[in-house]
């Protein structure tokens, strides 16, 4: 109790709580390095591992160029009015060449309309199955339930402008003939708008006639998907292609690298040119710069580099070059994606190589997705060593951290101590004085 009292101030005046709070905020100061440290730590850290991913992107973009699902063969089936008749290969190989096609009609689903009482509503039957309608049932309720019946059809409310009334329009969910459906406890509506009876396709291919319950025809040309979708006035022509590297599929994958390998440039760029802020304070400006001018990234660039431009070891091409994919050469015209050294790809040259050598565009892209692949594992080991450095150094400076919260707890305990005694101390001082200024004031005075 007499220290709590004594750290009033009461016995000195003075705001000993205040004092001990400002030295306790000077010794902190040594806390504060610490944690700014370890923040900068974790700073290097995060961006450590945001370009190891960069790399491991980077592997699998590469991985990509080697695999066999880049390289299948595929065939494209173009249609002269892709308007009126799509085509599309099935999957398989389709024999090469073209053929005419006239369609005459399309498929077409039955369709037929009938009145309906919502007063009375209805038992129905529809191609055999009971629809029970409960007297009061609205047209939209009515034609609900029958959907939510599981049919063969489906309803829809449709409005007779002629007769002002709203009617139940139902139609086979399939096309074709035999599409044909029942329905009994319905009478047909007064207005015949919507009657319609199920059609197969006709069609002819090379002047061979032919029929569809759908219009989507499989194999009417071996290997081929036709989709009709409009009867055809004139003769439209279907062309198949030889089977060939599918062109699209190699380049999306040339391109996927590319993007993946200026992803790695662009984040090691912005990692090592990015300046440490001088006398920050706030901890968004203490983490700045972490990784400026780090010489272990950008020899990692310039590897990067060396990899993906080495020579083809069986000199199907010399170089990535040869293909239409470059870096620009960087001067001061140039832009600065070339002064980079990022990648772009001369799309008109690499088709003509897909088109006319893929199996030699293969090799090399083979052979740079093994380079990348040996140097993206390597890198990865060393960025581990550089990552768990780091993890080292945070648990460090965290331990160093809890010995200095323990330092000071003590430091404060003992100033807090120190004050109270004084504090102490000054009051029985007080007390005392003020006991003997009582005895001299009792004394009689001399005259």
């Amino acid at each position: 109790m007499a220290g709590s009292l004594a750290l009033s101030g009461m016995a000195s005046g003075v705001d000993t709580n205040a004092i001990i709070q400002q030295l306790m905020t000077i010794e902190a100061q040594g806390k504060t390095r610490l944690t700014n440290k370890q923040s900068q730590s974790q700073a290097r850290e995060a961006g450590l591992k945001d370009i190891q991913a960069k790399l491991t992107a980077l592997k699998t973009a590469a991985d990509a160029l080697n695999a066999d699902s880049t390289w299948k063969s595929a065939q494209t089936a173009d249609s002269s009015d892709p308007a009126r008749i799509a085509a599309t290969i099935l999957g398989g190989t389709a024999g090469a060449g073209s053929a005419t096609l006239n369609v005459t009609r399309l498929a077409s689903a039955a369709q037929h309309a009938f009145e309906y009482d919502p007063a009375a509503g209805g038992n129905l039957t529809i191609n055999g199955t009971a629809v029970t309608l409960a007297a009061g049932t609205s047209v939209g309720d009515a034609a609900a339930k029958i959907n939510a019946a599981g049919l063969t059809v489906s309803a829809t409310v449709v409005h007779d402008e002629v007769n002002d009334r709203d009617v139940l329009a139902l139609a086979a969910k399939t096309t074709g003939a035999a599409s044909e459906f029942s329905v009994t406890g319905l009478s047909a509506a007064a207005n015949d708008r919507w009657e319609r009876a199920g059609t197969n396709a006709s069609y002819t291919i090379d002047g061979k006639a032919g029929t569809s319950t759908t219009n989507v025809i499989e194999n009417a040309i071996p290997g081929v998907r036709l989709t009709l979708k409009t009867a055809t006035p004139s003769p439209v022509t279907i062309t198949i292609g030889s089977p060939a590297t599918d062109q699209n599929a190699a380049k999306a994958k040339v391109q996927a690298y590319v993007d993946a390998y200026n992803g790695v440039i662009d984040l090691v760029n912005a990692k090592t040119t990015e300046k440490t802020v001088p006398k920050a304070t706030a901890t968004s400006d203490l983490t700045k710069g972490q990784l400026f001018g780090d010489t272990g990234l950008t020899s990692l660039v310039s590897r990067m580099r060396t990899v993906s431009s080495a020579d083809d070891y069986t000199n199907a091409f010399d170089s990535w070059s040869d293909l239409g994919i470059t870096t620009g050469k960087a001067s001061a015209s140039t832009s600065d994606a070339a002064k980079l050294g990022k990648l772009q790809i001369d799309d008109a040259k690499l088709s003509d190589l897909l088109a006319s050598s893929p199996e030699k565009v293969k090799t090399l892209l083979g052979t740079l997705s093994k380079q990348v692949d040996s140097f993206v594992d390597a890198q990865s080991k060393l960025f581990d060593g550089r990552i768990a450095s780091e993890d080292t150094q945070q648990k460090a400076l965290s331990d160093q951290m809890l010995q200095m919260d323990d330092q000071l707890k003590l430091k404060q305990d003992r100033l807090q101590a120190q004050f109270a005694a004084m504090e102490t101390a000054l009051s029985a001082a007080q007390s005392q004085q003020a006991w003997l200024q009582g005895q001299l004031a009792g004394l009689p005075s001399w005259g």
